[in-house]
């Protein structure tokens, strides 16, 4: 950082401009990053990084997209850096973005660069403090990490807009907690029942068992949905279709997502991969789901309630499956994390 710049940030740290004060609740998915805010703002994101070589004018966002411009403040590993976050990553570098899903240690590595893709949806601002809960897959290992690489102020320009944003951590919490908190709050569960969840998300299955307000168990397995979209992509119909290669897993989870089974986005080269997608569910549940459920045997009589949520409960056919094991497909089961984290970031204590 130049000393001009770091003049300019230090002006704008300490100008007497109001402050936008934003409450934050953040379910960092290997997918997409969900996040609701006081200044009711939904954000739904996808988990995909891109840091180009060059100075880039992204143009215009989507909903979806985010384009920052680090400018100074507390990293200074990032001071002068630029990058793209969700839809927009993909779109720029389809073969060399950075995915969660990928790396284990990304949620964390990159745990800044992602909360200021969700934060240019969130402050209108050229001043704003955020109060952050966010839920991560190992909080042990990587809670510390967490907070020193996210609080401080930052000089930022989220999607063209300057801004001096400071972050406060409020809490982090293993997934599955925002859920359970959030179903407390709202009478779902007491207390002195335990509940049982599994989280189906992209990169893995998570099981929880919760009981008198705390977690009791807590497993994660490397079977998340994206397992399903590599088998379709590598479906001997699907090369064939595509003259010898393989699918690609963001047009097929775009399709599923859409509920169309549509390939890709060109009418006239597009294709409908409804049957791949049946012909790969069933073995993928033997693979995944099956395994996952009957290492939940001890608990599944002991727990009062039996939840299933995460994004992986509205694919086709999941449901019913489900259904007759007793659990119950939440509906709201994609945000019920991001809505508790929410409530967790507001707390007084």
């Amino acid at each position: 950082m130049t000393a001009d710049s770091a003049a300019i940030f230090h002006s704008a740290s300490s100008s007497t401009m109001n402050t936008q004060n934003i409450y934050l609740g953040i379910d960092s998915g290997n997918g997409r990053l969900k996040a609701l805010s006081s200044n009711s703002r939904t954000v739904r994101i996808p988990s995909l990084l891109y840091f180009p070589h060059s100075e880039i004018e992204p143009g215009e966002l989507d909903n979806e997209s985010s384009h920052i411009v680090y400018a100074g403040g507390s990293r200074s590993d990032l001071w002068g850096k630029q990058w793209l976050v969700g839809k927009e990553a993909y779109k720029f570098a389809p073969d060399t973005h950075i995915s969660t899903a990928d790396d284990k240690e990304a949620k964390a590595s990159y745990c800044l660069e992602l909360l200021l893709g969700v934060a240019a949806h969130l402050v209108s601002s050229e001043k704003a403090t955020l109060t952050v809960a966010l839920s991560i897959h190992d909080k042990q290992a990587f809670k510390d990490e967490v907070t020193t690489k996210l609080e401080g102020t930052h000089r930022v320009t989220l999607n063209g807009c300057e801004c001096a944003l400071t972050i406060k951590v409020k809490s982090i919490v293993d997934e599955g907690v925002g859920a359970y908190y959030y179903q407390l709050l709202t009478g779902k569960v007491q207390k002195r029942q335990t509940a049982l969840y599994i989280d189906m998300g992209h990169g893995t299955i998570i099981t929880s068992v919760f009981g008198s307000g705390e977690l009791k168990y807590r497993k994660a397995y490397p079977l998340g949905v994206s397992n399903l979209y590599g088998a379709i992509a590598n479906n001997l119909q699907m090369r064939k279709a595509l003259k010898g290669i393989p699918g690609n897993p963001e047009l097929i989870k775009q399709g599923i997502e859409r509920g169309d089974f549509t390939y890709g986005n060109n009418q006239k080269l597009s294709f409908n991969f409804a049957d791949i997608y049946k012909a790969e569910l069933k073995p993928w549940v033997a693979d995944s789901l099956v395994k996952v459920l009957a290492s939940l045997s001890q608990w599944q009589n002991e727990a009062s309630h039996l939840f299933c949520i995460g994004g992986g409960v509205h694919l086709p056919g999941i449901k019913s499956f489900l259904e007759k094991q007793a659990f119950e497909c939440l509906g709201d089961s994609e945000w019920l994390n991001a809505r508790g984290l929410l409530k967790i970031s507001q707390r007084s204590k």
